[in-house]
C-alpha cells in the first residue's frame, strides 16, 4: 500500500525525490517478495513435491492468475443482501431482461406495426431517442443528437494517442492516424 501511495505522489508531481522515494519501497518489496518464496520452498516438505497432485497444489499459487476473480459479488435487493452466486446471477438475469420493458418499445418481430426504414435510418426518429425524450421531457436539459462533419472525426482521429495499447481486435491509434484520410473520404 505504501508503495501503491508513494507511486500516486510520483504520477501527481513528477520529481526526483518521489521517484526515489518510491524505488526505494518498490525494490523493498520485491527484496520482501524474493525473501518470502526462497523461505517458502525452503521449507516445502519433499513428500510433498513426488506426489503429482500435491505438487501442483503446493505450485499452482505461484502461476498467475491473471482473469480469475476470486471476489464474491454481492447484491443489496429489497433491504435483503444477496451473496449466493446462483442468487445473484438470478437476480441480474432478470433485472436484465427487464430492463427495456420499461421503456415501452415496439416489437421488432411484430410486422403489423409501421417499420420503414426511411422512419429509422434517421437517429432522430430512432424508438429509443422517442422513448428517452418523451421519459425526459419533464427536465430542464434538452437530449440533443448533432451530426458531425468528416473534418472533426478526422481531428479527433488525430488527437488519438499513438502510444496507447489498444485493446485485442481493435485498430491501433497510430494505424487509424496513419491512414485517417482514406477512414473520413
Amino acid at each position: 500500500m505504501r508503495r501503491s501511495k508513494l507511486k500516486n505522489d510520483y504520477n501527481k508531481c513528477r520529481n526526483y525525490e518521489n521517484w526515489n522515494n518510491y524505488k526505494k519501497q518498490r525494490n523493498f518489496c520485491v527484496k520482501l517478495l524474493r525473501k518470502t518464496k526462497s523461505e517458502y520452498f525452503r521449507n516445502l516438505d519433499v513428500k510433498s513435491l513426488s506426489d503429482n497432485k500435491k505438487f501442483w497444489k503446493t505450485i499452482k499459487p505461484f502461476f498467475s492468475n491473471k482473469g480469475l476473480n476470486k471476489n464474491q459479488i454481492f447484491l443489496s435487493e429489497k433491504g435483503k443482501l444477496i451473496g449466493d452466486p446462483e442468487e445473484v446471477a438470478s437476480t441480474m438475469n432478470e433485472h436484465f431482461i427487464n430492463i427495456t420493458k420499461t421503456l415501452d418499445l415496439k416489437d421488432p418481430l411484430d410486422k403489423s406495426q409501421e417499420d420503414t426504414i426511411e422512419n429509422n435510418v434517421s437517429f432522430q426518429n430512432h424508438l429509443s431517442v422517442l422513448k428517452i425524450r418523451t421519459l425526459f421531457s419533464k427536465t430542464s436539459e434538452k437530449l440533443e443528437f448533432k451530426t458531425v462533419s468528416k473534418e472533426e472525426v478526422k481531428q479527433e482521429i488525430l488527437r488519438l494517442n499513438s502510444k496507447k495499447s489498444s485493446l485485442y481486435g481493435d485498430i491501433p491509434a497510430i494505424t487509424l492516424k496513419k491512414y485517417c484520410d482514406i477512414y473520413t473520404h
